[in-house]
């Protein structure tokens, strides 16, 4: 994992950016609600979750130590048990039944447009072109 802190302006963009790319496939009726677990360290988790007729917005968590720690918070049926032995780097995504979870690590690289556009397109069925 990186040991970069990620600043929260730099999730912000990954939000907005994501919500962009995303909107170019999803009903002009669905809201993206996301909430946001900083880590001190080693990154973030976005959980993001669609909804009709949902405003778009998005929560910020007390930041916790690791992603591990923030991934515990979450309700998700991807692992149980105790997360501490999990090592996530780059980007994990997990999707749910009406959303996706992303695990981030501290790489500026990681949080910048062109992630946010390959995370799309991982999750939905076409691709962006350009």
């Amino acid at each position: 994992m990186s040991d970069v802190k990620v600043q929260r302006s730099s999730i912000q963009g990954y939000i907005n950016n994501f919500r962009r790319f995303i909107s170019l496939f999803m009903k002009p009726d669905l809201g993206v609600k996301c909430t946001v677990y900083p880590a001190k360290k080693d990154g973030a988790v976005l959980r993001f979750e669609f909804g009709a007729y949902d405003e778009n917005e998005d929560v910020y968590k007390m930041e916790v130590t690791t992603v591990n720690k923030a991934l515990s918070k979450i309700p998700q049926h991807a692992f149980g048990g105790n997360l501490d032995g999990f090592n996530f780097k780059g980007t994990n995504i997990i999707m749910e039944s009406n959303g996706v979870i992303i695990i981030k690590d501290g790489d500026p690289k990681e949080w910048a447009e062109e992630s946010a556009k390959a995370d799309v397109n991982r999750i939905v069925p076409r691709t962006i072109r350009g």
